[in-house]
């Protein structure tokens, strides 16, 4: 671990004896496909005396493809609960971005099988729930939770995206995963949007 690599000194000051979640969403600016955020628990005995194999656990854009997959393996072994949950294209448009984001950030934290003492959820949010949530700017690079659930959902929305690269839909979103790719922008002048599309965002908008 290095002093740039997340760590769970805000676990520990959240913590108050009990356990703390992490969330971090992927896909926000993709043009296609859900938003998934990810959830990640780790044992409150892990914040003081960290397992040397969590170290590896990193912001998910930091770590290569290949390797993500060995690191999620790493945090699902260690996870005392982990789980990821999608908003579909249609729920983005109905709600935007922010408010698709807190409905299933609201979800999964309902579905946490035992009482946390805070939820921390990257980036600067500021909406209601019920269960006690504080955002930490950057945190997928300083709490350790927070980059775990970040790496549960890039690896989980990638395989939800590789799964679309069949004929119904030729945007190459095993490649670009949605996001606004030369080849993707293409392929929307030439076959138009899609059911995967989000109908708020440009230019998809502005073709419909």
């Amino acid at each position: 671990m290095t002093a740039e690599s997340p760590s769970f000194e805000y676990e520990q000051i959240y913590s108050k004896g009990g356990p703390v979640a992490g969330l971090d969403e992927a896909g926000r600016g993709a043009l296609a496909g859900p938003l998934y955020v990810g959830c990640v628990v780790f044992p409150p005995s892990y914040y003081p005396n960290p397992p040397s194999e969590l170290f590896v656990i990193n912001d998910s854009k930091k770590i290569p493809k290949k390797r993500r997959l060995q690191v999620y393996q790493i945090v699902i072994d260690h996870a005392l609960f982990y789980d990821f949950e999608p908003s579909y294209p249609d729920e983005i448009d109905t709600y935007n971005i922010n408010g698709a984001t807190r409905l299933a950030v609201n979800r999964l934290l309902d579905r946490v099988p035992f009482e946390i003492c805070t939820a921390i959820l990257d980036g600067n949010f500021r909406f209601e729930s019920k269960h006690p949530l504080v955002s930490l700017k950057k945190g997928d690079s300083l709490s350790l939770s927070v980059a775990a659930a970040s790496i549960i959902a890039k690896v989980q929305r990638d395989s939800f995206m590789c799964d679309l690269k069949s004929g119904k839909y030729p945007y190459g979103f095993d490649k670009n995963a949605g996001y606004g790719t030369r080849v993707h922008l293409d392929a929307i002048g030439k076959y138009g949007p899609s059911d995967q599309h989000r109908r708020s965002y440009e230019p998809v908008r502005s073709l419909l």
